[in-house]
Order: C-alpha cells, then sequence, then structure tokens
C-alpha cells in the first residue's frame, strides 16, 4: 500500500513545498471567508462575536464563566486572547492565531497520509479534505466555524502518531507505543478536553482501543506506565488552566458552567441520524453523504485488492465509533470533526481516482496544483457572489458607528444573546456584568440580573433580537421605555422577504 520507494532519500524540497503550499492555500481561504479577517469591516459570525468578548475580557482582567458568560471550554477564550493581545484587540489578531491553529491541522493531516501514500497523493488528500470542511455552511473559515476549528490541531496531530506507530508495527511487529507518543496524546486530549470535552470521546476510540488491547495480551507494566504519562500530559495542559481559573476566583463557576450547563444543554436534540437532524443543513448532508459512500467503496476496493490493512481498519473504527457516540445530540452539525476518519479515508479514496488520470510523474504533481488553482479561485469568486458584509455600509450601521463616535466609553447589554455581529466592533466597550445568548426562561435568576442592570441605569445601550417570539419582544421594549430609554436602531438581520430576524437597539435618554 505505501507507494513510496524503500530508502529512497527525499529532496528537502519535496519535504517542504507541499505544507508551504498547504499554508498559502490556507491563508487565501481565510483571508476571504474568516470573521476575523482585515477584509472585513467587523466579525460577521453573530458566535465568533461571543469569544472575542471573552478574549478582549480576559485582556482586560474579567472572569470567564463569572464575569462573562459563555459555555465552551477556558483554552479557546485563552487562544483568542492571544491573538487580540497580539493585534491590540484588533480583529486581524484572532485571524492570525485561527490561520495558525488550522495551518497546524491540515499540515499533520498530509503527514498523517504520508504514513501510507506518497507525498503527491497525500497533498490532494489534504486539498479534498479542505473541500469537504471548507465548502459548506459549517465549516472552519467562516460564519458557524466556532472554536470547534481549533480543535483540528490537536485531533489532526494525534491521529498522525497514531498513524504511525501503527507503520511501525507493521513493519517490526508489535511494539507498544514510546512515552513520547504517548506525552503527546495526552497533550493533545488535554487541549480538546479544555476547549469542547465531548469531543475527548475520540480519545476513548482512539488511546481506548490501544490500552484494551495491551490489557488483552496482559501487558500490565506497558499499561500502567503509558496510561501515567497519558495522564501526565493531559494534566499538563489542564492543571495551569485550573490554576489560573481558580486564581481568578472563578473556578466554582467554571465548572457549574462547563460540566453541569453543558450536561444538561447537550440533552436537546432533533434526531439520531444526520439526515433527520434540522441544524444540518442540506449542504452538510450532501458532503456526509458523499464521505460515506466514498468511505464504503474504499472499504469495497481495499478489500478486494487485499489491502484493507491496520491503518485504514483502524480510521473506519474510529469513524464509526465517534459519529455514532459523538452526533447525539448537536455535534453533527462539526461534522468535519465527527467524520474526521471518514473524510482521510473517502478523500483517500476520490485521490486515488483522480490519480488514475496521472500518466506519468510530471501528471501526478499537477493534479493536485490544478486542484489548488480551481479552489482558490472559487473561494474567491464564492465571496464576490455572496458577501458576508455588504459592500456598503447600510443606513443602520452609520448610525451605530455615529453614536459610537459620540459615545465611546458606552455599556452594552444584549438581551439573551451576545451573538450580535456588528455592534461589538463599534461598541468595544467589555460590560462590568454579565452577558449571555441563553434564552431567559431558562435562568430566571440571569433575567433579573438584567432587568435589574436596565433598571439602575448601568447601561448605556441595550440590543436584543425579535422577530420569533413577538410578545416577548413588546415586553422589552415596554420595560425599556418605561426605564428611560428609546428606540435608536432596528433593522433585519435577514432580508423582510426571508424569515426575518429583527435586530432593536434602544439608548439611555441623556439626563
Amino acid at each position: 500500500m505505501d507507494n513510496q520507494k524503500p530508502g529512497k532519500t527525499l529532496k528537502p524540497e519535496k519535504t517542504y513545498v507541499y505544507p508551504l503550499i498547504i499554508c498559502i492555500l490556507l491563508f487565501i481561504l481565510s483571508f476571504f471567508l474568516s470573521p476575523y479577517s482585515p477584509f472585513y469591516r467587523y466579525v460577521f459570525a453573530p458566535d465568533e462575536v461571543c469569544y472575542k468578548t471573552m478574549g478582549i475580557g480576559l485582556l482586560e482582567g474579567k472572569a470567564p464563566y463569572r464575569d462573562l458568560f459563555d459555555h465552551k471550554g477556558p483554552l479557546s477564550y485563552f487562544i483568542y486572547a492571544i491573538g487580540f493581545l497580539l493585534s491590540q484587540k484588533a480583529n486581524w489578531g484572532a485571524w492570525i492565531v485561527t490561520l495558525i491553529c488550522n495551518c497546524v491541522a491540515y499540515i499533520y493531516t498530509y503527514k498523517a497520509v504520508c504514513v501510507f501514500r506518497d507525498k503527491e497523493h497525500a497533498l490532494l488528500t489534504t486539498i479534498l479534505t479542505m473541500v469537504v470542511t471548507g465548502f459548506c455552511l459549517e465549516n472552519v473559515f467562516s460564519d458557524l466555524s466556532k472554536p470547534e476549528n481549533m480543535l483540528l490541531a490537536p485531533l489532526m496531530v494525534s491521529t498522525y502518531y497514531l498513524l504511525k506507530e501503527m507503520h511501525k508495527k507493521d513493519e517490526a511487529g508489535f511494539k507498544s507505543f514510546s512515552n513520547k507518543t504517548m506525552f503527546i496524546h495526552g497533550l493533545m486530549c488535554g487541549a480538546v478536553f479544555m476547549i469542547k470535552l465531548n469531543v475527548c470521546l475520540f480519545y476513548f476510540a482512539f488511546i481506548g482501543c490501544y490500552f484494551l488491547w495491551l490489557l488483552i495480551r496482559k501487558n500490565f507494566s506497558t499499561f500502567l506506565k503509558n496510561t501515567g504519562v497519558f495522564l501526565g500530559g493531559i494534566a499538563a495542559v489542564c492543571a495551569p488552566i485550573v490554576l489560573i481559573l481558580a486564581c481568578m476566583k472563578c473556578l466554582r463557576e467554571f465548572i457549574e458552567v462547563y460540566f453541569i450547563f453543558n450536561l444538561k444543554y447537550s440533552q436537546k436534540g432533533d434526531g439520531i441520524f444526520y439526515l433527520n437532524k434540522v441544524v444540518l443543513t442540506v449542504p452538510g448532508k450532501i458532503s456526509v453523504t458523499l464521505i460515506i459512500l466514498l468511505t464504503i467503496l474504499a472499504i469495497v476496493r481495499d478489500h478486494l485488492q487485499k489491502k484493507l490493512d491496520k491503518q485504514r481498519v483502524i480510521m473506519i473504527v474510529l469513524g464509526i465509533l465517534v459519529t455514532f457516540v459523538l452526533t447525539a445530540p448537536l455535534i453533527c452539525t462539526y461534522f468535519y470533526i465527527v467524520f474526521l476518519p471518514f473524510i482521510l479515508y473517502g478523500a483517500d479514496c476520490l485521490a486515488s481516482i483522480l490519480m488514475l488520470f496521472a500518466k506519468d510523474e510530471v501528471s501526478r504533481k499537477q493534479i493536485p496544483i490544478m486542484v489548488v488553482v480551481i479552489f482558490a479561485i472559487s473561494t474567491v469568486f464564492q465571496t464576490f457572489i455572496a458577501p458576508y458584509i455588504p459592500w456598503q455600509k447600510s443606513e443602520h450601521e452609520l448610525k451605530i458607528e455615529e453614536y459610537a463616535e459620540a459615545h465611546p466609553q458606552a455599556q452594552v447589554l444584549y438581551l439573551d444573546r451576545i451573538c450580535t455581529a456588528i455592534f461589538s466592533d463599534y461598541m468595544p466597550t467589555i460590560p462590568e456584568f454579565r452577558m449571555f445568548y441563553v434564552p431567559p426562561a431558562s435562568n430566571t435568576d440571569l433575567v433579573a440580573e438584567q432587568k435589574k442592570t436596565i433598571a439602575d441605569h448601568k447601561t448605556d445601550v441595550v440590543v436584543f433580537s425579535g422577530g420569533f417570539v413577538e410578545s416577548r419582544d413588546q415586553y422589552w421594549r415596554d420595560y425599556l421605555e418605561s426605564n428611560g430609554y428609546s428606540s435608536y436602531v432596528v433593522f433585519h438581520e435577514i432580508p423582510e422577504d426571508e424569515s426575518s430576524q429583527i435586530f432593536f437597539m434602544y439608548v439611555l435618554n441623556p439626563a
């Protein structure tokens, strides 16, 4: 199965040129698609506003989960904070950090495929993986990118080291994983745990099978040694973060939100199988179905050719386990994580089909380059056809900008969500009170806190979304007006001829 000739020494340019091509392509993609790109006037992705708020809040000494509310893992906020520290709170810092995360993820995707394929084939497989994970609504670059895109890096690092160790076993018989490999797996698992804890189920499939194999073979000494090193890697990531949260006096809130709240939140869903999921868009369902079909085709092909080796079996098993465990209930929206083994296997199968058209070594090199060019051009083309932010400032945007210039220190309260694009860049102050986007009915204490903030005039601006529950919207409008606030801007985030989502901006009347 390995197409590389034994003993062949690769030229340096073949080692570094292809990863460089991957990084250049990711730069182009992220420049035109990332919410933080300097290509755009403001952060257009609503959920990214949450993470921007949390990251800048950390720089200003605010404690996550206690002073500012969001339910993702703390490591993602620290990563965003590094970006905003780099750029002095400008958006391009977060763009650079997320670009680095994606470069690491896809370079290790390339390295993982290189374990059992030649480098031209691995480059093509990596590019096809980008296509699947990039050209649909739930992707690693644009509107619904979320901190989940940071998970790709540790998961792909672990995938590479697992396949590398399994390849050694094929050559020299059974060989337990080295301490270095297990520590790296532990570090990556710790990073995943501190970004999105339920994705750690990936490691139960990943490392769990290996530990189970050690126990079946009664290799207890290696089991204990590897377990200790693996847990040490997890602790090396988690312990410093927990210590920082303890010093910030928000450890209790961290436990309440990240564990208890998320466990309750994860019980909501709209179906088990991905085709029944309302939250997964049609392009997402098509992409997932294509990958599954390609995977089945690859299994049949390898079985007929008697090349269904251990690396492929592991990828298939991991894909099945993670798919049916992690997809309940809403995680399937981020299928580029859930279907990671399927994507690698299916993209490799598609790359094999394309490579059949290559008649010589020159053609093998040209196919990946052609795909790169087509992919990059189509990305730019897609951006200009359906821009995430209108090219011209709208009337409501100009009015918000005018207010922000006249009131640079204005405090903003987002009722029932902080996922409101446009306001975060024009109203850059981080509030002194807790912000959240959980439906009000789910937490009466936080609703009371918001109402008191308004009644005590601790906020200058109140923003909230409507268009779904009209009676609730009217209640808040009446409450704000009775407490000295007046309507400043009303606009539709979605065109009025569709299912409109209305945003209201109220400002405190001058005394």
